[in-house]
């Protein structure tokens, strides 16, 4: 999923209910939950959701794999 996508397209594209109450971009999303700009590899779970960051880029996750939780 590129992380420009907002977190609202990516709730109704994939079924999800990641957070609307704060980032409007995913990239913003990851970045808000870890407090940090990621590395790739990194991942965390967000909404029921596991979230693998896959490539990182001016300081903006710029794409990463939604999975189900754990």
């Amino acid at each position: 999923v590129p992380g420009g996508v907002t977190v609202r397209a990516s709730n109704r594209a994939l079924g999800m209910s990641l957070p609307t109450d704060g980032p409007r971009t995913l990239s913003g999303l990851i970045v808000e939950q870890l407090e940090s700009i990621p590395e790739p590899g990194a991942s965390l779970e967000v909404g029921g959701r596991r979230i693998e960051v896959l490539q990182v880029a001016d300081n903006a996750v710029r794409t990463a794999r939604i999975l189900p939780a754990r």
